[in-house]
């Protein structure tokens, strides 16, 4: 049985391999970079003497080693300390390993020869992903004792769909101008200001759930392929999920769940289908979509005003999505209103 946790175990790493060589360059590095709390195993035995002696934040482990393996590890690792990450090492030949490990919940893959820059960013988003677990709780118990703290949990939630924004160069400011598009078209839909707020606050933490996509995925600069989608495709999902359990986010969780169902039952998560799929997601749907298009992506250009318009008019066309939605959002990009919050590289071409 693991030890209470101190502050101190918040930043440890146990670093996995039988190939003493790779395990011991692995530890140094870190250390090097300021993570002086490494622990080194030869396996997945030991491995787990290590973690019923003391808590890890992290364990970077190998999938290929004798005695027990990673995935094996990953296995353990997610039934008895569920509070500990698990990133993996794969070889070139092992991808499909990787993705199950992924599939099985580990946090991220490595394939070799990984880079450092890859596990360092890996790192800190696992921490930043449990400090603000761990704040989330903290702020969630003095929301029982004080009501003024839903201020401070806004904040902090906003915080966080800001910090996935700022995992890749291509996503920067993403939820802020989906919120503004959003918060537009529920003005132009004349919905009350308390509607308009709720919608715009569902529309800025629509990616919450991007924080467990491993940034290879996120920033790949072609197709996914069939597995990486699948896992891409869990993000609505896991934002509902990471934010179910703060109260004052309960009337924004269907948004965040719903932002990718089409009406003609071809989204997902749920293939919700016509009516089933409320107006407020709706709403954060077309949003979104507007501003993925005409936005610099790793995969291809931003689309001209011109062409994302005929796009979402083909959208709807074939029974994907809203039409009176997307009349208005056209008359806000006609007017003009659309250029105080459209990405920089596609104002003026309509």
């Amino acid at each position: 049985m693991a030890l209470r946790e101190h502050d101190s175990d918040r930043e440890a790493i146990l670093v996995v391999d039988d190939e003493e060589a790779i395990r011991q360059t692995l530890a140094s590095f870190l250390r090097q970079s300021g993570f002086d709390d490494i622990v080194e195993a030869p396996n997945g035995e030991e491995a787990l003497k290590a973690l019923d002696e003391r808590t890890f934040a992290l364990v970077i482990t190998d999938i290929s080693m004798p005695v027990m393996g990673g995935l094996e590890l990953l296995a353990r690792v997610r039934r008895t300390h569920p509070e500990t990450d698990v990133a993996v090492i794969t070889g070139h030949l092992e991808l499909e390993f990787a993705i199950q490990a992924i599939k099985n919940g580990a946090f991220d893959y490595f394939k070799k020869p990984f880079r450092f820059e890859e596990v360092l960013s890996t790192i800190h988003r696992v921490f930043e992903k449990q400090h603000l677990q761990r704040r989330s709780l903290e702020l969630e118990l003095l929301k029982e004792r004080r009501k003024s703290e839903e201020a401070h949990l806004k904040e902090f939630m906003l915080a966080l769909a800001h910090i996935i924004d700022l995992k890749s160069p291509y996503t920067r400011e993403h939820s802020d101008r989906t919120a503004k598009i959003a918060r537009m078209l529920g003005e132009s839909l004349e919905l009350s200001a308390d509607e308009v707020e709720r919608i715009a606050l569902g529309a800025r933490l629509h990616d919450i759930g991007k924080l467990g996509v491993p940034d290879c995925i996120l920033d790949k600069p072609g197709p996914l392929t069939p597995d990486e989608y699948a896992i891409m495709k869990e993000h609505p999902a896991r934002g509902a999920e990471l934010c179910r359990p703060i109260s004052c986010l309960q009337p924004v969780v269907s948004m965040i769940r719903w932002h990718h169902e089409n009406l003609d039952g071809t989204g997902y998560p749920d293939g919700l289908r016509g009516d089933q799929i409320p107006l407020d997601a709706r709403i954060v749907r077309i949003s979104d979509y507007w501003d993925a298009i005409t936005s610099h992506r790793s995969y291809r250009s931003p689309m001209s005003t011109d062409e994302a318009i005929r796009v979402i008019e083909q959208e709807c066309e074939a029974g994907r999505l809203d039409g009176d939605v997307a009349r208005h959002l056209f008359d806000c990009v006609r007017s003009g209103m659309m250029k105080k919050v459209q990405a920089p590289a596609t104002i003026g071409l309509i």
